[in-house]
């Protein structure tokens, strides 16, 4: 048996969850609506800075994500405490536009289908979304648990579920359950349930969090203040830090070791265009690209070929 890895965009987060806003449509938002209630400080930044952004060709929240998420930006607009204060109601903003949003029910076993599937084909996930969609339904569909590292039941086959290399079960038992399997998940952009020690400059896995005043290590938690990478534009300055290149250098190893891989959801945006480079030199191993009809089509099939399938991430699913 072929070992796969399925590389996740927003497409496969869309198609499982309708109401989940696109990074696009977060930007309109942001440009559009108004803040002033919950986010006052953000609110009255973009409306200082958002002329001067328009013309650029981009959405305004890679825009945002760029100015306030830099490590190394010497901000001259307002002092270092206001700073602070735009970067929380930023990563707030985002969190609270997204965190509502679950599977939609309808698509319950599908994606429940998906998940076993990989677990049975000892399969992998790459997933570019920093959305809880996988994480809340794996926890929802459990017993509930205060701890992170206890024991599945056999919603999962008595499996393992790993994120980013870290054992998260989600149900107690009394005694260990015999394991037939594990789902091992890698999220490239970090995630919306990530949150760093407070005060520490770097996102480093070494020193992440505080849990009831002590510190833990390499621990990830389901909700709090979110780790964010964003989009291509300050990617780079995450890598003072441990966490981006952690991530990548085990996607690579990952995708080195695979057999096949397989694209749900994700087109290769201009955005991202470093990540179609470092994608390109396992080409051969790709299998299928799967999307949805849109503009980007003619681009994909003229790198990709036939390889590039648009009939949408649920009906390749369902036919696993």
């Amino acid at each position: 048996m072929k070992n796969t890895i399925y590389i996740t965009g927003a497409g496969f987060s869309k198609a499982f969850s309708q109401k989940m806003p696109t990074i696009m449509e977060l930007s309109n938002d942001l440009m559009n609506n108004d803040l002033t209630s919950n986010y006052p400080n953000l609110a009255d930044f973009i409306q200082k800075t958002k002329d001067s952004f328009i013309h650029l060709n981009s959405n305004f929240l890679e825009v945002l994500s760029n100015i306030l998420l830099s490590n190394k930006l010497q901000f001259s607009i307002v002092d270092i405490s206001n700073f602070e204060i735009l970067k929380h109601e930023f990563l707030s903003y985002i969190h609270f536009s997204l965190i509502p949003y679950t599977i939609d029910s309808d698509k319950s076993e599908l994606f429940k289908k998906f998940l076993l599937y990989a677990i049975d084909t000892k399969s992998q996930i790459i997933t570019f979304n920093y959305d809880l969609l996988i994480d809340t339904f794996i926890k929802n569909n459990l017993s509930q648990s205060k701890e992170y590292q206890i024991y599945s039941n056999d919603f999962v086959g008595e499996s393992e579920i790993l994120l980013n290399g870290l054992l998260q079960e989600f149900s107690k038992s009394s005694k260990p359950l015999k394991k037939h399997g594990k789902l091992d998940i890698l999220k490239l952009h970090g995630s919306l349930g990530w949150f760093k020690l407070p005060g520490n400059k770097n996102y480093d896995l070494n020193n992440i969090i505080k849990v009831n005043g002590r510190e833990e290590q390499n621990e990830f938690l389901l909700y709090n203040n979110p780790i964010f990478i964003p989009m291509a534009y300050s990617k780079e300055n995450y890598f003072e830090g441990n966490l981006f290149p952690f991530l990548w250098q085990k996607a690579y190893y990952w995708l080195n070791q695979c057999d096949n891989i397989v694209f749900i959801g994700y087109g290769f945006p201009e955005t991202d265009i470093t990540n179609l480079n470092f994608f390109f030199q396992f080409k051969d191993k790709i299998s299928d690209i799967v999307v949805i009809e849109d503009n980007n089509l003619k681009k994909l099939e003229t790198i990709f070929g036939d390889k590039v399938k648009p009939i949408g991430a649920l009906n390749y699913i369902e036919n696993l």
